[in-house]
């Protein structure tokens, strides 16, 4: 198993992934998924085993203090170098990890947020925002993500969802 780059022909497996992953939220649309892949390329993995996604995390650059909109694809990223300069810190938005349930249990949840923290490191990012659901809080808190709870998200995330911050 490898985590790579999410390519084209990788699409229809990860849309299978996230129908069988979301239970309290409704899934998204093609459009909305790939618009943060087309926004930051380098935020974006999957795991494969046998050229197959078993799993995928969508993470994109982010400059709000609120978390993005679901199903709301992104704008076009801004092509002027000097005003990303100008910012003071580099944030970035974990969208979503999802693994298959064929997957689940065999650790690649951890392989994954290692991976993207080795990339947000790499990439110099000061911190990483995003919203937990369905339970996942626990998990996030193995990683150091802490609980925003004067950052509410929006109601597209559900009643449970709560924002968490990585200070890198």
């Amino acid at each position: 198993m490898s985590v790579t780059a999410i390519q084209t022909g990788h699409w229809a497996d990860i849309m299978e992934i996230q129908q069988h992953c979301y239970r309290e939220v409704e899934p998204e649309s093609l459009q909305a998924l790939q618009s943060k892949w087309h926004h930051s390329p380098h935020c974006c993995f999957t795991l494969l085993q046998n050229d197959k996604p078993q799993a995928y995390l969508l993470a994109h650059e982010w400059s709000g203090e609120q978390p993005p909109k679901l199903n709301k694809p992104l704008a076009a990223k801004a092509a002027d170098p000097a005003a990303n300069a100008q910012k003071r810190k580099t944030q970035w938005y974990l969208h979503d990890l999802a693994i298959s349930p064929s997957a689940a249990g065999k650790g690649i949840g951890r392989r994954m947020v290692e991976h993207f923290l080795q990339q947000a490191e790499k990439h110099r990012c000061d911190q990483v925002l995003l919203v937990s659901v369905q339970d996942s809080a626990g998990f996030w808190q193995k990683f150091g993500f802490e609980e925003q709870p004067d950052n509410p998200p929006c109601d597209s995330y559900g009643e449970q969802a709560v924002t968490m911050k990585l200070e890198m």
